[in-house]
């Protein structure tokens, strides 16, 4: 899989600086999974190794951005999005944060961040479960009070998010 992201980092970026970031990014994320393998698996490593994807697209795709020459700022999710002890969005907790880190960059007007992942009541990483990514974007909207949130697919036809509807 390190591998696969080193081709795309290739195609992706043109810039030596870009692609130095982008490959040791890529290194960074993968020595972290593979510390992992040193001891115990649990089921929080598992949660932790889950976000490193989104983790590691949204920065990606955030320098490339700056290569291009479109100002961004990459948002970390893990730095508003929570659950609480029932495994339900902390709303409060979520709307507070969100503004904090948003207040930081006045005069911005594109953010990145990541969906699905967020911490515990712990603050341990955790996911959002199924519609992770969809779900963080309605609660991001509604943290904002956006006037709409626009969740575009790329799975064709109508989804109920049943697992078991055929």
């Amino acid at each position: 899989m390190e591998e696969k992201y080193k081709v795309e980092i290739n195609k992706l970026y043109s810039k030596e600086t870009s692609l130095n970031k982008g490959t040791q990014l890529v290194k960074y994320h993968f020595d972290y999974i593979r510390s992992f393998t040193l001891d115990m698996f649990t089921v929080f490593e598992e949660k932790a190794i889950l976000a490193q994807g989104e983790l590691l697209s949204t920065a990606l795709f955030h320098f490339y951005l700056e290569e291009i020459g479109v100002s961004s700022v990459l948002l970390p999710a893990l730095n508003f999005m929570r659950i609480d002890e029932n495994e339900e969005p902390d709303l409060i907790y979520i709307e507070e944060n969100i503004k904090n880190e948003l207040g930081k960059y006045s005069g911005a007007n594109l953010f990145i961040t990541q969906g699905y992942i967020c911490r515990n009541t712990f603050g341990e990483i955790d996911n959002l479960k199924r519609g992770g990514s969809d779900y963080t974007a309605s609660l991001v909207g509604a943290a904002i009070r956006a006037e709409d949130v626009q969740i575009w697919t790329d799975i064709d036809g109508m989804n109920n998010n049943d697992p078991h509807c055929k």
